[in-house]
C-alpha cells in the first residue's frame, strides 16, 4: 500500500472515529435526559410520601436539586446542538459569547462565569458544535470539582498563530482535584467524568488542540486550550 493510500486510510478511520463519538454523546445527552426525568419523577414522589421524615425531606430535597440541574444541563446541550450549524471553521469568540447565556443559567449563582474575549475575530478549525461540547463539559467538570463559591473566568486571546483559552478558577476547595482529572481523565472522581473528558480529549486531539491544566495557589486552579489559530 502506497504512503498516499495509508494516509487516505488513515483520516476516513478518523472522521469514522470522530462521527461516532458525536452520535455517543448526542445518544447518551438524550439517555440522562430520559434517566434524569424518571430519577426526578421517583424522588418527588418519595417526597409526597414522607413529609413527615424531615431528614428524607432534606436529602429528597439536595437530590431533586441536582437532578433538575442535570436536567438542565442535558436539555440545553440537546437544544444547542439543535441550533449551532455544523461548519468547519469556528469563530471562537462569537461561539463564548453565544454559550455565556446558558453557561450562567447551568452553573448557577454559586459558580459566576467572567467572559473576556478580544474585538478582533479568531478562528479555529473545528466544527462548532464539537467547541460547543467542550467547553460546556470543561466548564461543568470545573465547577463541579471545584466546591461551591468557586469564581470562573474564561479569557480568549490570539498568542502568535494559536488561539489561547485560559480558563481560571478561585477560591476553589480542591483545586488538585480538579487539575488531576483534566490532565489525566482516568484520576477523575466518577465514571461520567472519566468517559466525558476522556471524549474531550478525543475532540481535542481531533481539532489539533491541547489542553493543559495546573494549579496557581492552594485555592486556585487554571488551564489552557490551544487550538491552530486561522
Amino acid at each position: 500500500m502506497s504512503a498516499d493510500a495509508s494516509e487516505t486510510e488513515l483520516d476516513a478511520r478518523s472522521v469514522a472515529s470522530l462521527a461516532a463519538l458525536r452520535r455517543l454523546s448526542l445518544g447518551a445527552a438524550h439517555s440522562l435526559n430520559n434517566a434524569f426525568t424518571s430519577a426526578i419523577g421517583e424522588a418527588t414522589y418519595l417526597l409526597d410520601e414522607r413529609k413527615e421524615d424531615a431528614e428524607l425531606v432534606e436529602c429528597c430535597q439536595l437530590i431533586l436539586a441536582a437532578l433538575e440541574r442535570s436536567t438542565r444541563i442535558t436539555r440545553g446541550l440537546l437544544a444547542r446542538r439543535d441550533s449551532i450549524a455544523s461548519d468547519d471553521e469556528t469563530d471562537l469568540g462569537h461561539l463564548l459569547k453565544e454559550l455565556a447565556s446558558f453557561l450562567a443559567e447551568t452553573l448557577g449563582r454559586s459558580h459566576p462565569l467572567d467572559i473576556s474575549v478580544p474585538a478582533e475575530w479568531i478562528g479555529v478549525k473545528a466544527d462548532p458544535t464539537d467547541i460547543d461540547l467542550i467547553l460546556t463539559t470543561l466548564l461543568h467538570y470545573a465547577a463541579d470539582a471545584s466546591g461551591d463559591q468557586t469564581r470562573l473566568a474564561a479569557c480568549l486571546e490570539r498568542a502568535g498563530g494559536d488561539a489561547r483559552l485560559t480558563i481560571s478558577a478561585t477560591g476553589c476547595s480542591s483545586a488538585g482535584r480538579a487539575v488531576d482529572g483534566l490532565n489525566d481523565p482516568l484520576l477523575a472522581e466518577n465514571p461520567v467524568s472519566r468517559a466525558s473528558l476522556r471524549a474531550v480529549r478525543e475532540l481535542l486531539t481531533n481539532a489539533g488542540a491541547s489542553l493543559h491544566a495546573e494549579s496557581t495557589a492552594p485555592d486556585a486552579w487554571a488551564f489552557v486550550l490551544v487550538f491552530p489559530a486561522l
